[in-house]
């Protein structure tokens, strides 16, 4: 296994562990999925992987402060998010909108988000949020 694929298994898991710990107890009980559900949340590319162990599993403030978090410096993509974050996090606190994404056309997939919830790094198309009003 190279360091690269070491690493997203590292990164998958700590999803996993957030998902089934963080993010299901939060859905209400006659709703919540069953823990075999788990795998389905987790996303399909690498990059989403990266981006929603970094930016939601492995963020320091709790759910619901998650866009206070304006990166870890570790690549391109965290540079880009610090440089830009706080002024659309200013932007959708001033709007009144709940959130603020952003989504690449070809795959769906949501690259930003201010909130930083569970939609933020997944694919829109095919999945679980395939069906949600962001789709």
């Amino acid at each position: 296994m190279s360091d690269g694929d070491e690493n997203i298994a590292l990164e998958t898991e700590l999803i996993r562990r957030f998902i089934r710990n963080e993010y299901f107890p939060r859905i209400p009980a006659y709703d919540r999925p069953p823990d075999s559900a788990v795998e389905s949340y987790i996303p399909r590319y690498d990059a989403l992987i990266e981006l929603q162990s970094r930016y939601i599993a492995d963020n320091p403030f709790e759910v619901g402060s998650k866009e206070r978090c304006d990166g870890p410096g570790i690549d391109e993509y965290d540079r880009v998010h610090q440089y830009y974050h706080p002024v659309l996090r200013s932007y959708r606190s001033r709007s009144g909108y709940y959130d603020l994404f952003l989504v690449e056309p070809e795959n769906g997939s949501v690259v930003y988000s201010v909130f930083k919830e569970n939609d933020y790094g997944t694919a829109l198309r095919g999945g679980n949020y395939e069906n949600t009003a962001l789709a």
